[in-house]
């Protein structure tokens, strides 16, 4: 939450939050915006903007597949 506040996420990105970087310069955030389930996506530092968002995966659970950890491994 604090990193959230930190990077001004609701001001420059209103209905995301970020969780984690790709260390790439590239914020990791779901779009709950439309409610569940969360997109997943990746903006960059420098610009964010949400025109610059960009799909990872339609989920969580989509993501978890993707990266090779099951949802039921949980």
């Amino acid at each position: 939450m604090a990193l959230n506040e930190g990077y001004q996420v609701q001001k420059w990105l209103p209905g995301f939050w970020g969780f984690g970087s790709n260390g790439g310069g590239e914020l990791l955030a779901f779009d709950v915006r439309n409610g569940l389930p969360y997109r997943v996506v990746a903006v960059p530092f420098i610009p964010m903007d949400v025109s610059e968002a960009v799909q990872v995966a339609a989920s969580f659970e989509e993501l978890r597949e993707f990266i090779g950890m099951p949802c039921d491994a949980a």
